[in-house]
């Protein structure tokens, strides 16, 4: 029996924000928040916490307007989506410029309970108030069972002495199924 599992999954957007005046009136400012990804997608604030804010939402409805229009017949807006997010039309999913397969690693947040520890005296009475660690680590996820969350914190990249790219996964934690809280998907690494 296989368990099922649904994750959140996170797109970042680089915003820009800029301080605007209002033509020659310096005491007349507002900020102008555009997301560099998104062509058009802009708004205007008159802080700069209430800008962030919006472009959120600009985003959101951007990307739902997006959604909605696309069909199978419209490839094209949907490789001018796919460029514009970073995306190369016509290559194979999962390939490089070579066509040499690439592995998108999940990149986690698992919040999960440790084991507490209490190395100092401590009277019976004060016992009972010890609670487990609640830890939050992030990483790229390895393994995903019902036994076990592994994530690894560090990816070094090398060429081996035959030329071949290698691949080396550094700080590596193996996280029992039954500490782990939760577990939310923040977005994806491609590994060579």
């Amino acid at each position: 029996m296989t368990s099922e599992r649904t994750y959140q999954v996170l797109r970042g957007f680089k915003v820009n924000v800029e301080e605007c005046h209002e033509d020659d009136d310096d005491t007349e400012k507002h900020y102008r928040a555009c997301c560099l990804e998104l062509a058009g997608c802009m708004v205007d604030a008159s802080t700069k916490s209430e800008a962030l804010c919006r472009i959120r939402e600009a985003i959101g409805v951007w990307i739902d307007l997006v959604q909605r229009q696309l069909t199978d017949e419209e490839q094209y807006f949907a490789d001018m989506i796919d460029m514009t997010l970073g995306h190369t039309p016509g290559r194979p999913e999962g390939a490089d410029e070579n066509g040499k397969a690439i592995a998108k690693k999940p990149i986690v947040q698992v919040t999960w309970l440790d084991a507490a520890h209490q190395e100092d005296d401590i009277e019976e009475k004060d016992i009972a108030d010890l609670q487990p660690s609640r830890m939050v680590s992030f990483g790229l996820l390895m393994a995903d069972d019902d036994d076990r969350i592994t994530i690894s914190s560090h990816v070094g990249t090398d060429v081996s002495e035959s030329g071949e790219a290698q691949v080396d996964y550094r700080d590596t934690l193996v996280i029992p199924r039954q500490s782990v809280v939760g577990m939310e998907v923040m977005g994806e690494l491609e590994v060579v």
